[in-house]
Order: structure tokens, then C-alpha cells, then sequence
């Protein structure tokens, strides 16, 4: 991004002319001071005018460092959530991603932040569209790859709980969903779905071997 899409990003285009115009006639002033002064002519008639581009400053500029606190406060809020998933924490968060989304910022670090609360919040879909509007390079940062193996376990895992549950004493089946469950369990990034199919799925591979005691099961068992 370059300078000026930084400065801007986020900023409804209102805003930025706003911006624009303020940045002009405080330039426009400047100027102006300065031919006074080469003169020798008073001063203190402009001083007053610069009251003007100061407020059209002062409004962009408000707007801008509450769009840039968004982020680390969607990244606080989606370890309240993923800790602690109450509605209303879950609807602080959503809230928080409905202010991003409306001015359509494109910071990456502020859209990985997004990605990552869609997908704590459960909303997969959203999570996997807001990953492909970053840039290539961006894409392949750890934190990204963390939520993209959260997303395909998560899947993984919903389907092969499905499969036990339709074939209980198929052994091969019920040995895969062991193995999903143990990598979902070691996922850094979890979603209260997520959390809940590794319990449900515990509670399959518990019951199969009850049933089948002699079937050996390389697997890690979650105790509730």
C-alpha cells in the first residue's frame, strides 16, 4: 500500500475529500504566511483562517485512529470469544467486524484479524472470503496458515464424525476420526464448533472401544 492508501484506508470518500481540502488550504496558508512575511505585512489577519483547514483536519483524522484501533481490538475480542464464548462476547465481536467490513479497510494485518474472528465465530465462509482478498505474500503468513488447517481440520472432522456415526463398527473409519481428533486438539485456533466435535467425536471413539476392546487405537482420548 502506498502512502497515501495508507493514510486513507478505511476513510469514506466524503472523509477523504474532506481530508484533501484541509491539507490544500493549510498548504494554500502556509504559503500565503510566507509572502507576507518576505513583505513585511501583518500577520494576524490569517491566523484566523486557519481555523478552517484545522477542522477539516481534525474530523478525517479522528476517524482514521479509531479505524486503526479496530483491528487490535478485534484481535482482543476473538480471544475473549475463543476463551470465553458468550453471546455477548460473541456479539462484541460481531459488531466490531460490521465497523471493518462498512468502510472496507484494506490493511492486511486488519483483514487477518477479521479472518480469524469469522472463523472463532464460526462464520467459515466469511473467513475463507476475507483470505482471498489478501495480497499472495500476505497469504502465506503462519497466522493465516494457521486459520486455513483450522478450517480443513474443522471440515475433516464434521465428516468423519458423520461417517462414524452412519458406520459405528467400522474400524478404518473410526481410526481416521482418532486421528482428525487429535490434530483438531492441537489446532492453535479453535471455533466453539470445533471444540464440540472434538468431544463428540471422543465420545465415538470411546464408545467403539468399550465395544472393541482388543482393537488397538493409536489415539490421544480427550477425558471429560
Amino acid at each position: 500500500m502506498s502512502f497515501f492508501e495508507k493514510l486513507t484506508d478505511g476513510l469514506h470518500l466524503y472523509e477523504v475529500i474532506i481530508l484533501i481540502l484541509g491539507s490544500l488550504m493549510f498548504i494554500a496558508l502556509i504559503i500565503m504566511m510566507i509572502i507576507y512575511a518576505s513583505q513585511r505585512r501583518n500577520l494576524k489577519q490569517l491566523f484566523m483562517f486557519f481555523a478552517v483547514p484545522v477542522l477539516l483536519l481534525v474530523w478525517p483524522s479522528v476517524q482514521k485512529i479509531k479505524i486503526d484501533g479496530k483491528g487490535a481490538e478485534i484481535e482482543k475480542q476473538a480471544i475473549a470469544v475463543q476463551n470465553n464464548p458468550t453471546l455477548e462476547n460473541k456479539e462484541k465481536l460481531q459488531d466490531l467486524i460490521k465497523d471493518v467490513e462498512s468502510r472496507d479497510v484494506k490493511d492486511p494485518e486488519v483483514r487477518k484479524d477479521v479472518a480469524k474472528a469469522h472463523f472463532i465465530l464460526g462464520n467459515v465462509k466469511a473467513a475463507e472470503e476475507t483470505i482471498k482478498t489478501l495480497p499472495p505474500k500476505e497469504v502465506s503468513d503462519p497466522g493465516i496458515q494457521d486459520i486455513k488447517k483450522s478450517i480443513l481440520i474443522s471440515a475433516q472432522l464434521q465428516h468423519q464424525i458423520m461417517e462414524v456415526k452412519e458406520n459405528p463398527t467400522d474400524s478404518n473409519k473410526v481410526k481416521a476420526l482418532s486421528a482428525t481428533q487429535l490434530e483438531a486438539t492441537k489446532l492453535d485456533i479453535k471455533n466453539p464448533e470445533v471444540t464440540n466435535n472434538i468431544k463428540i467425536a471422543n465420545d465415538q471413539i470411546t464408545n467403539y472401544k468399550r465395544i472393541n476392546p482388543r482393537v488397538n487405537m493409536t489415539t490421544h482420548l480427550i477425558h471429560q
